[in-house]
């Protein structure tokens, strides 16, 4: 289990949407020093899903001596992962994922600082060093990742080995819950008190 939402989340739609049949967390690379945040494997479809996962809600924001340092980090970051996956995932497709909320578009083309350029810089060099493609999961496409959550626990009751789903579970029946003390004219703060 993941000690951080970010990752928990992650872990949960890899499992319960990707159905992945195994998640690990905090993957270490072998003879190296360093690890993959999570791994996911769907037997079935023959997929390995390798995602890091940066869940800064300022905007992705790696520095480094002060100054940002996002394409140099996550760039080697999925060198790593790459060269992990063809050589101990070799018999699996890969899909290489980077997961972060938020990651700021600038208001002018002359920011300084462009977290949206730096993804576009990070795929590419992805792709020029090792022919791999990153799935940028940022910004509304992470929002979807998480409206898919949303909606399947809506369906199910049953707890969860996921912390993050099984809040989105209670979140729906609570709502719905309320609604329906609401719609019969039930107060239930104002019952209480009067109780005392």
């Amino acid at each position: 289990m993941s000690k951080d939402i970010g990752e928990d989340l992650v872990g949960a739609w890899l499992r319960l949407i990707a159905e992945c049949d195994f998640v690990q967390y905090n993957v270490p690379l072998r003879g190296k020093q360093g690890e993959i945040d999570i791994v996911g494997i769907n037997l079935a479809q023959k997929t390995a899903y390798i995602c890091e996962v940066a869940t800064h809600t300022g905007g992705l924001q790696y520095v480094k001596g002060s100054k940002p340092n996002n394409v140099d980090k996550i760039t080697r970051k999925f060198q790593d992962d790459v060269a992990y996956a063809r050589k101990y995932l070799a018999d699996f497709q890969h899909r290489f994922m980077l997961w972060s909320p938020v990651v700021i578009h600038p208001h002018s083309d002359t920011t300084k600082y462009n977290q949206f350029q730096d993804l576009i810089d990070i795929r590419r060099n992805l792709r020029d060093s090792h022919q791999a493609d990153i799935e940028m999961v940022v910004n509304e496409i992470y929002l979807e990742r998480v409206t898919q959550l949303q909606h399947k626990a809506t369906k199910e009751t049953a707890a969860s080995e996921y912390p993050v789903f099984r809040l989105l579970q209670i979140l729906h029946s609570l709502e719905n819950h309320v609604k329906k003390l609401q719609a019969r004219g039930i107060d239930t703060a104002a019952m209480l008190a009067q109780a005392e």
